[in-house]
């Protein structure tokens, strides 16, 4: 039973609830149709998880979690801190997250619609490396010692360091036409 004599499917107290025993403590919240569960949260002065001052934890009857949050300017973060509960590890606002840390990916990151990627090691594309719009450099080394560049009327490979050394079996320059120049 809960403090103050609360039993029964609903009811109103104040003051804190502790569950405490030896060993593990569960507190179970569940569906008896399976049609899902869900915890509220009011932070506000009333407590009355209604209009938009309030967050909840659902388990969907599909079996997805999902984390909500609401405050009248529609702008809720939902935040992660390390057990110490100083440290901020992660937040999400609106479709953006923000690590506060190093981000680690033990297999394959796809993403879609990226403007910037700074990649240490091998950067593989699926269909090809896509530069649109003109006078937008490909740059290659340190310091962008080798690049190419297409101007919209021209195309460009530089070399600002040594030589730039052209090797193959087969040496042919041809025009876009096909004819050999």
């Amino acid at each position: 039973d809960f403090p103050n004599g609360l039993t029964g499917t609903t009811g109103t107290f104040s003051g804190n609830v502790a569950l405490l025993k030896a060993g593990r403590t569960d507190l179970k919240i569940g569906s008896s149709d399976a049609s899902g569960a869900v915890l509220f949260l009011d932070g506000d002065s009333n407590g009355d998880v209604s209009g938009s001052d309030y967050a909840f934890i659902e388990h969907t009857s599909s079996g997805d979690l999902c984390f909500y949050g609401d405050n009248p300017n529609n702008d809720s973060e939902l935040k992660f801190y390390t057990s110490d509960a100083a440290t901020l590890a992660l937040t999400l606002a609106g479709a953006n997250a923000t690590f506060a840390g190093n981000v680690t990916v033990g297999g394959i990151l796809t993403y879609e619609d990226v403007k910037n990627v700074d990649s240490v090691g091998v950067i593989t594309a699926r269909d090809g490396v896509h530069i649109t719009g003109d006078n937008k450099y490909l740059k290659i080394g340190a310091s962008n010692q080798l690049g190419f560049v297409h101007t919209g009327s021209e195309t460009f490979i530089t070399n600002s360091t040594g030589h730039l050394t052209r090797r193959s079996d087969v040496h042919k320059w041809e025009s876009y036409d096909g004819s050999s120049e």
